[in-house]
Formats: structure tokens, sequence, C-alpha cells
């Protein structure tokens, strides 16, 4: 395990060979989560995340061939899905305009045959239950719960980004 590292969340593979876990990335700054990969008691863990998905990772799911995760985390001022393999390469998924939605973690799952359902929202419509078929396949509307407020105008959100006192890149959203 990380040293001297917040551990927690732990998930066993399909295959039951492996264990990811969740350590934190830095104490000093709470809630920076990345992704550790246990082969058992004779190998060290490792980081799996820390170079592939560089992101406040809360989220995560195996798929069924036990070699490949989903995970999910802050993506500039969205959240983004991701696989994540053993070997450490990453890819980001296309979820087009739906945004996964996080109260604290995305609320999702994989099931045996790898399609990924999740809570998710468009600039258009808040949240709804989504279901990819497969890591390639674009997400599809499963839920109308929230139908009753389509026909409100909802507010323009903008992104605006400006550089703090020292120097670093800041953003927010604006809601108009």
């Amino acid at each position: 395990t990380p040293e001297n590292k917040y551990v927690g969340y732990p998930l066993p593979s399909p295959d039951g060979r492996n264990v990811v876990f969740w350590g934190q990335h830095d104490f000093a700054a709470p809630g920076n989560q990345e992704l550790w990969l246990a082969q058992g008691a004779d190998k060290p863990s490792r980081n799996l995340s820390a170079a592939a998905v560089d992101r406040n990772l809360y989220g995560t799911w195996w798929l069924p061939d036990s070699k490949r995760l989903v995970v999910s985390g802050n993506d500039g001022l969205g959240v983004g899905l991701w696989t994540l393999g053993l070997d450490g390469k990453a890819q980001k998924l296309s979820t087009g305009a739906v945004m996964p939605a996080n109260g604290y973690w995305v609320e999702g799952d994989v099931s045996r045959q790898g399609a990924i359902a999740f809570v998710g929202h468009t600039p258009e419509s808040s949240g709804e239950l989504y279901l990819m078929d497969s890591v390639s396949a674009a997400p599809r509307k499963l839920t109308t719960v929230n139908g009753w407020n389509a026909s409100m105008k909802l507010g323009r959100m903008e992104e605006v980004h400006w550089k703090g006192r020292s120097e670093e890149h800041t953003s927010e959203l604006q809601s108009h």
C-alpha cells in the first residue's frame, strides 16, 4: 500500500486475482484520490492512475475482462469517464453532451457484459439514467423522470478562465 496515505474502497476484480483501491494523492490536499492496484501479498501495490488519468478519481468499476476498469473523476469543470488498464494506459470515453452527474461520486455500474450505466445530465436537461452498451458506444437515455422540467427555460452556463495570483490557471462556471 502507499506509505502514509489514506486507503479505502477496495474492489476485487471479477476473476478474483486483483484488488484496486483508492489511495489519497497527497495528505496536504485532501480529496485527491488515485487508483492503486494490489496483486497479492508478494507484490508491492502500484499506482495505476497517476500518469494515465491525472484527475481526482471517485468512481471505479471493473470491466468483465478483469484487465480494465471504468473510472470517473473531475475533468476541468465537468466530470469524465475513462477506461484504465492494468498496464496503466487510459482512454477517455466519449459521452457526447451527456456529463456524468456527481454529488460526491458518479452513480454508476458496469454489467457482466460490459455495459455502463450512469446518471448524467445535458446542458438542456436534469439528471436521467443513461446506458452505454460498451466502452465505445454512445450513451442513450433510459429514463425521463425529470421530464417535468423540459418546458422550463434553463439559465445559460458559461465557462470563465483566468490566471490567479500565483499564475495558476483557474476556472469556474457562471449562470446567466
